[in-house]
């Protein structure tokens, strides 16, 4: 599967991609499920703008992968952009918004950035 493919496939379709990466994603077949993730993300990106709540949510997906990859760089930089972008829009999803700051947090803990963590706390 590339990005091509996905690029002007139907919302229900990036939606069975997601739910297949995510099923990769707990059978530990995590190389396969980042590729079909980057993908969705990539057309979601494309098709529905890169801070509608569905690209938000597959980004954080992706940025959870990348913490389990052990890439905290990528996945915080990802994160980061993703909590940029809800406090953008006064749709942001809440719950979704808690569960990046708190995944931000632990990044924060694992590298620690604790004047991340002080500074995110802050922001509040």
């Amino acid at each position: 599967m590339d990005q091509s493919s996905l690029s002007f496939a139907s919302p229900a379709a990036l939606d069975a991609h997601e739910a297949f990466a995510q099923t990769l994603a707990r059978q530990q077949a995590f190389a396969h499920a980042r590729t079909v993730l980057e993908s969705v993300v990539a057309a979601r990106r494309c098709q529905q703008g890169s801070e509608h709540c569905d690209t938000l949510r597959c980004s954080y997906r992706l940025a959870l992968l990348l913490v389990q990859a052990g890439e905290l760089g990528n996945a915080r930089r990802l994160l980061e952009a993703v909590l940029r972008a809800c406090a953008r829009q006064a749709t942001c999803d809440v719950a979704a918004h808690l569960a990046a700051r708190r995944a931000l947090a632990d990044i924060f803990a694992m590298q620690g950035d604790m004047a991340g963590l002080s500074q995110l706390n802050d922001s509040q």
